[in-house]
Formats: C-alpha cells, structure tokens, sequence
C-alpha cells in the first residue's frame, strides 16, 4: 500500500508535507516518499511525535541508515553547543558525505526563536553563467577536516586530517543533477591551480552560491521533523545562545556515522584538536 503525502505549502526550497511517518515501514516496498524527497531535496512535517525508532524506520525509506545508530540528541547545552555555523554540507571532506539527515524537534523554547538555513547547491550550479560553468565542469575540490565554524577554512591543515576531493560540479548520486559542490567551511582549493587563482575561483563560486536570493529558513518548533538532501543542499545555523531549550534528535541517512568513520583519528589527535581555533566553539565534533 503506497502511502497519501499531503503537499501542504510549496516553500522556496522544498515542501511541507504531510503524512504517516510514524507508521511508515522500511521494509515495505512503498518508494513514494524518497521519490517526493528526492524531487523537492528538502520536507517539512510539522506536529510530530516519533520516538527515535520511529524516525529511523522513516529515514530507512529514504536510504541506508547505520546499523548501530545510536539516540543522537543535540542541545544547546550538550554536543550541539551554540555557536553559528556557516553554510556546509556534513562531511564533505571525507569521500562519502552523508547521504542526508532527519532532524525532530523534542523541545524548542521559545518557539521560533531559532533556526536552520538551507541553499539549494543544483539550483546554484544551475545559475552560473555560461562561461563560469565552462570553466568549473571537469574541475576538482579539496576539502579538508576540521571544517571552520564561521570563516573561511585555513588551508594549512596538517597533511594527515581527513580531507577529500570531490568534483567541483558533482553529479548527485539519485538524479544525476549537477551540484555545485563547494563551499567555505571545508573547501580548500581547486586542485591543479595555482593558489591565488584558486581562491579568486572560489570567490566567484561562493558569490554565485551564497547570495542567491532562493533560501529558506526553517523556523524550528516542538514537533517539526526536518528532511534535508546532505549532497544538494547546504544548511547553516545562526546562534543558539538566546535558546533556554533547542532539543533535536537526529538520525542520519548514510552507511556510517561520523564517529564510526573518525573515532581513531579524534583520539590518536586529541591533543592537536583541542588546540584548533575552528574547534573552540564546540564541545564536541559531532555537531549539526
């Protein structure tokens, strides 16, 4: 049986929807709503109640979700922290970013009061000129851990931090669309430049990308639960320091989490880690 999805309001990036997730079942053959993720990248719902297994038998139904998942809570005062974050897609510098990522909203006081951005990186590629596209198509990125928090990333990391190279414009894995795939809190240079023509690509790039008119701003309140396309999307977050309560349970859509990927390496530089200025703001690397 295919599920009924509601289309309640046509946002500027992405829908709000709603919808049965709480009886959504992975194993079912039901393909209807990855299909309605994937053509919108991002889906509202609002007035939930999931419990964590729940959200992760619904973001099955959008791609693999690890096996060991653990309840992932992000707060203001646990491994959120409250610091802004610029625009990102999570885990760019390894060689699989997340697929994607569910967040619902546990607890959010005041109402409103905080919120999470997103941009639209295949409407960007979309919006190059001619000539710029020209020179991008066949272009490769670096991207290097730790991603800076709210500036552009330094690009002397130390040789041994994961980093990854990603095409510039990156074909998506589900529609074959192109995205443009860069951005300033992990991109470090377009590989085979010279490092001031490097940076005065980029620039171009990122006033393509981040003063685009189209964005939206989710408005977080208690109940929202918040799909997110990780590989065509970028999303950011402004301070959470005014919050009294922004509780988030987070699943995410990839094969492994963070930790899985990078637990050995934060403990073997542990030390080296705590000293780096774009870690400062956070308790802890695992972070949204």
């Amino acid at each position: 049986m295919t599920a009924e999805w509601k289309i309640t309001a046509e946002l500027p990036i992405g829908i709000e929807v709603d919808g049965p997730l709480s009886s959504i079942d992975p194993a079912s053959a039901d393909t209807s709503l990855r299909d309605l993720f994937y053509e919108h990248k991002l889906l509202i719902f609002r007035d939930q109640h999931l419990t964590h297994e729940q959200q992760v038998a619904m973001s099955k139904s959008i791609g693999p979700v690890p096996r060991a998942v653990p309840t992932s809570v992000l707060a203001t005062d646990g491994q959120l922290g409250d610091g802004e974050l610029v625009f990102h897609s999570d885990l760019a510098f390894d060689p699989h970013p997340h697929l994607a990522a569910s967040l619902h909203a546990l607890e959010i006081e005041p109402a409103g009061g905080t919120s999470t951005d997103f941009l639209d990186c295949v409407d960007a590629y979309e919006r190059l000129s001619p000539d710029l596209r020209a020179r991008v198509d066949g272009l490769y990125a670096l991207h290097v851990f730790p991603g800076s928090t709210t500036q552009r990333i330094s690009t002397t990391r130390p040789e041994h931090y994961p980093r990854a190279v990603h095409p510039v414009a990156w074909a998506h894995h589900a529609t074959g669309k192109r995205a443009l795939y860069v951005n300033t809190q992990a991109t470090a240079s377009i590989v085979g430049l010279a490092s001031d023509e490097s940076d005065a690509l980029l620039q171009e790039l990122f006033d393509v990308l981040y003063n685009q008119a189209t964005r939206y701003s989710h408005q977080w309140r208690t109940g929202d639960v918040v799909l997110w396309d990780n590989r065509a999307l970028q999303h950011a977050r402004n301070s959470q320091m005014h919050m009294r309560k922004r509780v988030l349970q987070r699943v995410i859509i990839d094969h492994l989490t963070f930790n899985e990927r990078y637990d050995a390496f934060i403990a073997s530089d542990a030390a080296r880690l705590r000293e780096d200025p774009a870690l400062q703001m956070y308790p802890s690397l695992e972070r949204v």
